[in-house]
């Protein structure tokens, strides 16, 4: 299960999310932003005022902004104070003519971690099924790999609590995601949404979840394995035949013989 909820929590746009985000435009849409996703609208809205400028309803990727497309995040000053300081430009000084777009590395680590803690949680969840079946090692072997993933996956969610970016975002008057604005003429341009509140979205409760889930089958993998081992080799799998002495049909205690029912006439 918590192998489950890692996938969904490393691919889902909703580590951040508004469900009823309202531009100045007056465009309701669901606004949110995951570990590969910089942003995600679920309806498309002007740029702004003015209707030159269009955002779609495309996820919009972290790496699209690698390159040139992004540079002007990180040169336009009001950009670089509203977005690019938070890790994002080569260059956090200030905003300045060279400077270049980069994936912040605190959302490297999420994205690193997050697909850590799928692959090893996936590989528990192999070693747990095998486990009744091959003995000791195999639950052993799980829960270590149970123990790797939830520490993996309580780094996830530990990573992004203390990333400043996205406390952004829970104050006021709001943090800016980075989007892609497409012009009539087909040109496109990187630019920042307004400002907004974003909560805790369901990737991030995902992940909470699946540490807590990783965590308690780590104890109950731990405690399980000391007996399979058991249960494979004693009395409970086939290793010795039941045969308790004394109690078997026509054995120690027969009809008829010592102990009789009844009354001995020859001591009357």
């Amino acid at each position: 299960m918590a192998f489950i909820m890692m996938l969904f929590a490393t691919v889902s746009p909703y580590m951040l999310w508004n469900r009823y985000y309202k531009p100045a435009t007056g465009i309701s849409s669901t606004l949110a932003s995951g570990a590969f996703i910089a942003s995600s609208a679920s309806s498309g809205y002007p740029c702004g005022w003015f209707a030159y400028c269009t955002v779609g309803t495309a996820w919009t990727y972290w790496s699209q902004f690698e390159g040139s497309a992004g540079n002007a995040l990180c040169t336009d000053p009001i950009s670089f104070q509203n977005f690019g300081r938070y890790g994002f430009c080569s260059n956090l000084n200030g905003a300045t003519a060279d400077n270049t777009f980069v994936v912040a590395p605190q959302i490297k680590a999420i994205q690193g971690l997050s697909i850590s803690a799928t692959v090893v949680l996936f590989l528990a969840s192999i070693a747990a099924l095998a486990a009744p079946a091959t003995g000791s090692k195999a639950g052993y072997s799980s829960t270590l790999l149970a123990f790797l993933g939830a520490a993996l996956t309580t780094a996830t969610f530990s990573v992004a609590c203390s990333f400043s970016y996205y406390q952004s975002f829970g104050s006021s008057p709001g943090g800016y995601l980075p989007t892609i604005g497409t012009f009539t003429n087909g040109t496109s341009v990187a630019l920042l949404n307004s400002p907004t509140t974003l909560y805790w979205g369901p990737a991030f409760v995902t992940t909470v979840l699946a540490a807590v889930v990783a965590w308690i089958a780590t104890c109950v993998m731990g405690a399980a394995s000391r007996q399979l081992d058991d249960d494979l080799d004693g009395t409970y799998g086939g290793g010795a035949a039941y045969n308790q002495p004394g109690m078997q049909y026509g054995g120690g205690m027969q009809y008829g013989a010592t102990q009789q029912y009844g009354y001995d006439v020859s001591k009357a």
